[in-house]
């Protein structure tokens, strides 16, 4: 199993450097899963698109019921307050973003690898999640 940010969940709904290595990992049979709020977060990216006007609303509404389906065929979603202390400790001893550790944390407690094309995330996660990816087609520096 490998749990996927919303990071990489979002390019399998908008265009973004990544987006091929993206669709490969959700083309794979590898089982993918992640943090309940994944739902929030990816949803949130592509609704930002449209108010932006970068999309239009019929698409944008498109996407997000792909989304939900993606949801309910391909990741197994834990629950945020089964992670939150654990998560916590993370951003505290990281310095990094709640929502963010999130992912450290429920790939640390199934034992899973976890990609993301976060850089920083990457770079900080290391220090305590051997199994952390930055997804290729992303510019590592």
């Amino acid at each position: 199993m490998i749990v996927v940010d919303a990071s990489v969940a979002a390019k399998w709904l908008l265009p973004e450097a990544g987006e091929q290595e993206a669709q490969a990992l959700l083309d794979s049979e590898e089982r993918l899963a992640a943090p309940e709020s994944i739902r929030i977060e990816v949803a949130g990216a592509v609704i930002k698109r449209y108010r932006s006007g970068k999309l239009e609303e019929t698409d944008a509404r498109s996407r997000c019921a792909f989304w939900q389906s993606l949801i309910d065929s391909r990741l197994q979603l834990f629950p945020v307050e089964a992670l939150f202390d654990r998560a916590m400790a993370l951003a505290f001893q990281l310095k990094h973003g709640l929502p963010d550790c999130l992912y450290l944390a429920a790939a640390g407690d199934i034992g899973a690898g976890l990609i993301t094309a976060d850089r920083t995330l990457f770079e900080r996660g290391k220090a305590v999640h051997e199994r952390i990816t930055l997804l290729a087609g992303v510019d590592p520096h």
